[in-house]
């Protein structure tokens, strides 16, 4: 069911935590440092530590690093699409007026409100750090999630990030603009680049070093936000999911886009069997 509303999640970065560093007992271990420090310098000194702490600990040293990663991650990450814009009614206006120009409309407003209260019913009163494209119709859909359910002190950060903001389709404002949406269906989406544009497989790039990107700062960056709220697009959230699950392209092409203001709620795997 590709239309699944909770799923677990869980990350572990192929980087490891500082850990104790303790004086070399055999002759080996030193050869083994040695050598790192010469290759790689002080880095590289840090990275023979911890083969060494892997080689003496095994899964269990594996297994403890995950578990505190995991326990620095927000409990939960909420995609959202925003509400209905103007080009969502009128394809038309994409002739005279930019894509991150496009406007909620007065339904989509009201999308906005509703999905915040959903939201808010279940972060509660946890902190929130939102993540925002910067076209309009996303900007509108956060401000109106956020100041009709939130409180100021629950919200620690808003982040506007273009690597989450829609696919360009590229300088088309002329007619040919249908004549290539159609050539993009015989293509399929993923594969399929406009002249001047971006593919799917571009999209995927930048969505995964964004979450990748945003999952370290949850982990280095003490904020207190339990909860991530992303305010984004329909095809930016298929991606994020294609790449968190290791979708193909064929599976990923059988997966719609969500309504609008649809969210999808992604929970902290806690699980001792999740790396």
């Amino acid at each position: 069911n590709h239309r699944v509303s909770f799923v677990e999640f869980s990350t572990m970065d192929s980087d490891q935590l500082p850990v104790p560093m303790s004086s070399p007992s055999s002759p080996v271990r030193r050869h083994v440092l040695l050598a790192s420090f010469l290759a790689g310098g002080t880095s590289g000194l840090i990275a023979s530590y911890g083969l060494l702490r892997w080689s003496e600990g095994g899964p269990e040293f594996v297994r403890r690093q995950a578990e505190a990663r995991r326990q620095k991650l927000p409990e939960r990450v909420i995609l959202v699409r925003h509400g209905q814009s103007e080009g969502n009614i009128d394809k038309t206006l994409f002739k005279k007026k930019g894509d991150n120009l496009m406007e909620l409309t007065e339904l989509g407003s009201r999308q906005a409100k509703a999905v915040g209260r959903r939201i808010k019913g279940v972060v509660g009163d946890k902190k929130v750090h939102f993540y925002v494209s910067p076209f309009q119709r996303t900007l509108q859909t956060a401000r109106n999630i956020i100041f009709s359910n939130f409180d100021p002190d629950q919200v620690v950060h808003v982040s506007v990030d273009p690597r989450i903001r829609e696919q360009e389709f590229g300088n088309l404002q002329g007619d040919n603009f249908i004549g290539l949406r159609e050539e993009r269906t015989k293509i399929r989406r993923f594969w399929y680049r406009f002249p001047t544009g971006e593919s799917g497989a571009d999209v995927y790039d930048r969505t995964k070093q964004w979450w990748d990107s945003m999952m370290q700062r949850h982990y280095y960056e003490d904020n207190k936000a339990k909860a991530v709220v992303v305010v984004t697009h329909g095809l930016a959230m298929r991606l994020i999911l294609m790449q968190l699950f290791h979708w193909s392209p064929n599976t990923f092409h059988t997966v719609w886009n969500p309504d609008n203001c649809a969210m999808y709620v992604l929970k902290k795997n806690t699980s001792n069997h999740a790396v």
